[in-house]
């Protein structure tokens, strides 16, 4: 745990902040309620600080239509990848978008970073088995001690010299 915690604070350590400019189309985006509705960008959604930057097109796949002009980028900072729609829905609908967005990318270090921390992550599973092994040998080694102990000073009977005999 205590390297989890430490390759976060080190992945934080080494963020460079460059914005790279992408685009994406996102396509088959369910709409499933009716009226002003928002929706949510996936490719642009899954990038680090992905940011929308403009909708290129928006195809109503459910009508075959362009509805490009009904769509905003979201003014909520909230959601950095969603789009508005400005007029009523049908309650059923899907929609194809095409759009220009900016994210964070990784650099070298925070991928290694990252790659190292999920490796350590794995080994957890584990831990739980590393603790019972741990507390038998140290339960094995006390007994061991204990019974030394007690046949050294004498308590337990069967270690008695014969007496010796007179001249």
């Amino acid at each position: 745990m205590i390297f989890m915690v430490s390759s976060g604070k080190l992945y934080d350590s080494v963020k460079t902040i460059s914005r790279t400019s992408a685009s994406a189309i996102d396509t088959e985006l369910s709409v499933t309620e009716a009226g002003l509705t928002n929706v949510t960008l996936t490719t642009c959604a899954a990038q680090r600080d992905g940011k929308l930057t403009s909708i290129t097109y928006v195809y109503n796949a459910s009508n075959g239509v362009d509805s490009t002009a009904n769509w905003t980028i979201s003014p909520d900072t909230a959601k950095p990848c969603v789009i508005v729609n400005q007029t009523e829905l049908p309650a059923s609908l899907t929609i194809n978008v095409s759009y220009s967005y900016t994210y964070t990318a990784n650099s070298l270090a925070q991928d290694v970073i990252n790659d190292t921390t999920q490796g350590i992550g794995s080994t957890t599973d584990w831990f739980a088995t590393f603790i019972v092994l741990g507390a038998m040998v140290v339960l094995i080694l006390l007994v061991v001690i204990i019974i030394n102990s007690i046949r050294g000073s004498g308590i337990m009977g069967g270690g008695e010299q014969p007496p010796k005999e007179s001249a």
